[in-house]
């Protein structure tokens, strides 16, 4: 299974990519973790031959400028949830995440961003909690994450701003 999480704002990660051997055109999924530019705005700069799978909270569409918006709906196949999907076996998009705890407001600039979602992965030895940012909180992603794949968190890697 090949995922692309986040593009950033250029097109530096087809360049990473290549550099790396990575092959994109092997992308079985991309996932947004949010709106943000600097996360969906790489995608401009790259072209897959052919459509890929793109899951998304359904808010990410209505806040990207709508020609990348309308981009996104010729190019890909999308998949939009606000709540957790188990993309493949034991990897799940989490979705909007319920703000629960009562130390993280969950808010970027005093705004909410309900479009703020992570990925998590359920191992043997618990699960893995992929971010983007974590606007939604970080405490309150690995409350989901547990909660959509029954494992105490083993490990968070990614954004925590």
């Amino acid at each position: 299974m090949n995922i692309l999480f986040d593009s950033g704002h250029s097109g530096a990660f087809a360049v990473n990519a290549r550099q790396l051997g990575i092959d994109l055109e092997k992308t079985d999924f991309v996932v947004l973790s949010h709106h943000h530019w600097d996360h969906a705005g790489g995608l401009q700069q790259y072209r897959f031959s052919s459509p890929k799978n793109l899951v998304l909270h359904p808010d990410v569409l209505n806040k990207l400028p709508e020609k990348q918006a309308a981009a996104f709906r010729k190019d890909y196949h999308i998949r939009a949830s606000a709540t957790p999907v188990e993309i493949a076996k034991n990897l799940f998009f989490l979705g909007e995440i319920p703000r629960e705890t009562r130390f993280e407001k969950g808010l970027f600039k005093n705004k909410p961003i309900p479009d703020d979602t992570a990925l998590a992965v359920r191992t043997e030895k618990g699960c893995v909690v992929i971010t983007g940012c974590s606007h939604s909180g970080i405490a309150n992603i690995c409350e989901a994450a547990k909660k959509v794949t029954g494992r105490e968190v083993y490990a968070v890697i990614g954004g925590f701003h």
